[in-house]
């Protein structure tokens, strides 16, 4: 990481690109690119939309998140929400300091932000340090990831593959995450919507106790449900407080306020700790 002159994050969603550039100049960080742009519908496509921002000198540094299960003796990656593959080494073979992640792993750091983009939906925030904070990302699908961090020293974020398991144990034939509350535009009567309200609430709540999290952060573009629904959804998570009593988990749950850009706080985040942050590969 020496040396390090800027540092340019692409994260690919099911929909969108988030793009940010940060770079340090006379010892202060800032963004200097910001862009969002439709995620294409095509692998070849999407190599060529990356490789017009990937460029530079040793001194640059890149993460590509991708919406898929990254690792690194899997050369063809699987995006499932896209539904195609894209090559791995021809990702790499952009620029020699490129780091590909899942697309949860930038988004992770969301609980490092500034607590006033966010609403506290769930318990009082908490005063002490939080080991292991949660973000859930409602989109095109569902993402989950956790940072823990270890002695306050340094953030390990792991990311899981949550989209596809099973949103409880019913025979209910497509009863998965991804096909339950995946999509903003697959809920749109108060039907819909309160079921989705009703499901979310019962994942964060398994999430919480099953993670030991001392806090959750919600985000995505289908949450927009939550934040126009809000005592609806509050009065779902209240339910099992009620059943759970005195085993009920202690966990302080945030929502991103609408409109509010994250992700260039993510990204410069990142760069002040690149150090500190234990990276996959």
């Amino acid at each position: 990481m020496k040396g390090i002159q800027s540092l340019l994050i692409i994260d690919v969603g099911g929909t969108k690109i988030d793009i940010c550039k940060i770079q340090k100049q006379d010892n202060c960080i800032s963004c200097i690119f910001r862009k969002r742009v439709q995620t294409p519908k095509k692998a070849n496509l999407l190599l060529t939309e990356i490789k017009k921002y990937v460029k530079g000198d040793d001194n640059e540094y890149f993460i590509i998140g991708l919406p898929g299960d990254v690792k690194e003796n899997i050369n063809e990656l699987y995006l499932p929400p896209l539904n195609y593959r894209i090559n791995q080494t021809n990702l790499r073979d952009l620029h020699k300091n490129i780091i590909i992640v899942n697309d949860m792993y930038s988004l992770s750091f969301l609980s490092k932000i500034n607590k006033k983009k966010f609403i506290n939906i769930f318990k009082e925030e908490k005063s002490e340090i939080s080991n292991r904070s949660g973000v859930i990302a409602f989109g095109t699908s569902i993402g989950f990831s956790i940072i823990l961090n270890i002695l306050n020293k340094s953030f390990l974020p792991l990311t899981f593959e949550v989209a596809h398991r099973a949103l409880s144990y019913g025979l209910e034939k497509n009863n998965y995450i991804h096909n339950k509350l995946g999509g903003y535009n697959n809920f749109n009567t108060n039907l819909e919507i309160k079921e989705w309200l009703k499901n979310s609430a019962f994942l964060i709540d398994n999430l919480c106790k099953e993670y030991s999290l001392d806090e959750l952060y919600i985000c995505g573009g289908t949450s927009l449900l939550i934040n126009n629904n809000l005592i609806e959804f509050q009065n779902e998570l209240n339910k099992y407080e009620k059943i759970r009593k005195a085993n009920f988990y202690s966990c302080s749950i945030y929502i991103l306020k609408e409109k509010v850009d994250s992700f260039e706080p993510i990204a410069e985040f990142i760069f002040s700790n690149y150090e500190k942050i234990i990276f996959p590969n």
